[in-house]
């Protein structure tokens, strides 16, 4: 009985005091206009960092034995498929003509893992097979299908039929569903996982003492379980992030949510060009799902798309960049696309776009998905979501930040680092090399990085 109390007593701390959190409002932290503001550094240098990519990124094809096709990798030499990185390495990829193919190679491996294991895994590893991570596979097709003048509709029509087992993945509510993503509001999902007993103890071993600085010695077994579902939930999304105080599978997330609808207009566009009648009417569940994000998810007090707590019947507290993504799937209304542009200052900083809004967790734990964090494929996110709303100006200004942020510490790394490299992420606050305190050194990363650098470049020259 007092380990039980015990065991309620951490997770309790977990969940909520001990990692409650406040955030400033507006006033004191989001109206940041002084830092906004920016003048360019460097610019007269982003044509070498362009060049060295283009010169280099070849040297991070690599083949998989446990897959079909080569594919461009974060890391040189490093054969592991992360799923959520292949859509914003794809986004540069598609501008190399050379590279391309490997976009294309990218989308074949999805579909093989999808016939294999009925959704894609995070990461094509016996670790990485229990959850899978925020879908794009749907809008990697789509890339694909329009870039490719060949209109390959055999192709597409494989790509098709795995969409279709991948979104089941998602929306399955059966009990012989592979993972559970239900929530108590119709057309919204969560993030969630499948994990073994097993391979959660092995999770809280091998991951929380060193990424999250979580040690409980005294746990038993059943214990280590319990305490690490919810994180590894969390891990389908990001590992990891302060936006679903520990409870991950309690909200129903903006990403997630934004992305299924896409699917769901995508099958619209798929279905057409193949002249399949379905039983399932894709523009009308679209519809009710775009109907149920900007009823439960827009948070119309302080202007932002943001998870939302089905449990406890409340938004989450910290504002996540992820708000964008309604606007990257055309969902937000004028209105509030614009809302969201008036509240950029509580992510865009000096150097780029963070994570999450600053915040003060009353806990030691780093997260790499947090203020003031900046990363290459939520760059890219945000301006897409920017531009489709017709606010050029200040995505264009994000895009030349972050140009910046990659050429600054390309040529004059801090912390200071041997040779000229790019990494998987930066400080959007003070410009620097982001990556110490999360279990792991700075990465030195090609990846979504230099995907991301290839594709602002030519954002920013296309005008």
């Amino acid at each position: 009985m007092i380990r039980y109390k015990s065991l309620l007593l951490l997770v309790g701390l977990l969940t909520s005091s001990g990692f409650l959190f406040s955030y400033k409002s507006n006033m004191q932290c989001g109206k940041n206009s002084e830092s906004i503001h920016y003048s360019l550094k460097y610019s007269n240098e982003w044509d070498q960092v362009y060049d060295y990519i283009l010169k280099n990124w070849s040297e991070t094809i690599v083949k998989n034995k446990d897959l079909p096709e080569p594919f461009l990798a974060p890391w040189k030499k490093s054969p592991t498929f992360f799923y959520f990185d292949n859509y914003f390495i794809n986004k540069g990829a598609l501008e190399v003509d050379s590279l391309s193919i490997y976009a294309k190679n990218a989308v074949g491996n999805a579909i093989f893992l999808i016939n294999k294991f009925g959704f894609v895994p995070n990461f094509n590893d016996k670790m990485g097979e229990n959850r899978s991570q925020s879908p794009y596979l749907s809008m990697m097709v789509r890339d694909i299908y329009t870039h490719f003048r060949g209109k390959d509709t055999v192709w597409l029509r494989q790509a098709y039929i795995a969409l279709l087992k991948e979104y089941k993945f998602w929306t399955d509510a059966t009990e012989d569903a592979i993972e559970n993503h239900r929530t108590t509001i119709a057309y919204l999902q969560h993030y969630g996982q499948h994990a073994s007993k097993e391979e959660l103890i092995s999770f809280y071993n091998r991951v929380l003492p060193g990424r999250l600085g979580i040690n409980y010695n005294t746990l038993t077994d059943d214990e280590k379980a319990k305490v690490a579902a919810p994180y590894i939930a969390e891990a389908e999304a990001m590992d990891f992030t302060p936006r679903f105080d520990r409870r991950a599978p309690d909200f129903a997330a903006v990403d997630l949510n934004s992305n299924l609808y896409l699917y769901e207009r995508n099958f619209v566009w798929i279905e057409k060009i193949l002249g399949i009648k379905n039983k399932v009417d894709w523009r009308k569940r679209a519809e009710k799902r775009k109907e149920q994000i900007r009823k439960y998810l827009w948070n119309k007090d302080r202007g932002l798309f943001m998870d939302y707590d089905y449990k406890d019947n409340q938004f989450g507290k910290i504002a996540c960049i992820t708000s964008v993504s309604p606007l990257y799937a055309g969902i937000a209304t004028k209105s509030q696309a614009k809302e969201f542009v008036n509240n950029l200052p509580l992510f865009e900083f000096k150097y780029g776009v963070s994570i999450c809004e600053e915040n003060k967790y009353l806990s030691a734990t780093a997260f790499q998905f947090d203020y003031p964090v900046s990363w290459a494929a939520f760059t890219v996110l945000t301006i897409m979501g920017l531009d489709r709303y017709g606010y050029k100006k200040q995505a264009r200004q994000i895009a030349e930040k972050f140009l910046d942020v990659v050429t600054k510490n390309f040529f004059d790394p801090i912390p200071k680092q041997s040779g000229h490299n790019l990494y998987e992420k930066y400080n959007a606050v003070n410009g620097h090399i982001d990556g110490a305190g999360y279990g792991y050194g700075l990465n030195k990363f090609f990846g979504f990085t230099a995907g991301g650098f290839v594709w602002c470049y030519n954002y920013v020259k296309k005008g």
